[in-house]
């Protein structure tokens, strides 16, 4: 007779949640303030964080300014590897809605910081069209397929025809291990 395991709150949250739909469309179409509970841990399987301004800002008598809610978007990069293209749109996006930066990550991805909810279909539609996600990219999920900058160790970069052979295998990964949405 096999036993059946308890599902943990976020796993609970997940099978109530429309396939990690929940109610961010929603959100981001009234232009909230922020999420409650359960839709900050679906925003994680969409790539995205909920936060507040770390570095507190003060007013003219020295009290602390009520900084608004902003979020962080992951990017799902297999490889670390970017064209320019890509490269360029992160690029602009940072610039536009991050704040004038892009942080690249110590698992090869990148990420934007200080958007506001009313950047998210934006941001996320620009990333798409140049076929890249952040699905995936947060959460209790395999966040990315990392690989060595240079794989084959050599001082000359002539060499990356090698490393282009094994880019395929690195895809095929990240697709086995990208989480699965109804």
């Amino acid at each position: 007779m096999s036993e059946t395991k308890e599902l943990s709150p976020v796993e609970e949250i997940k099978l109530n949640s429309k396939n990690l739909r929940g109610k961010i469309a929603e959100g981001i179409d009234q232009n909230i303030d922020s999420y409650e509970e359960d839709e900050k841990q679906l925003l994680k399987f969409h790539g995205l964080y909920q936060q507040k301004d770390r570095d507190r800002k003060k007013d003219e008598n020295g009290n602390d300014i009520e900084a608004p809610t902003s979020f962080m978007i992951r990017g799902r990069i297999p490889g670390g590897r970017l064209t320019s293209e890509q490269y360029l749109v992160w690029d602009e996006l940072g610039d536009k809605f991050g704040g004038g930066a892009i942080r690249l990550t110590t698992r090869q991805s990148v990420q934007l910081h200080t958007l506001r909810i009313f950047h998210l279909r934006d941001v996320m539609k620009a990333i798409h069209e140049v076929n890249l996600s952040s699905m995936g990219a947060c959460g209790d999920v395999v966040r990315n397929v990392t690989q060595a900058v240079n794989p084959l160790g050599k001082k000359n970069f002539n060499c990356w025809t090698g490393f282009l052979r094994f880019y395929p295998i690195i895809l095929n990964i990240k697709r086995t291990l990208t989480p699965k949405y109804g």
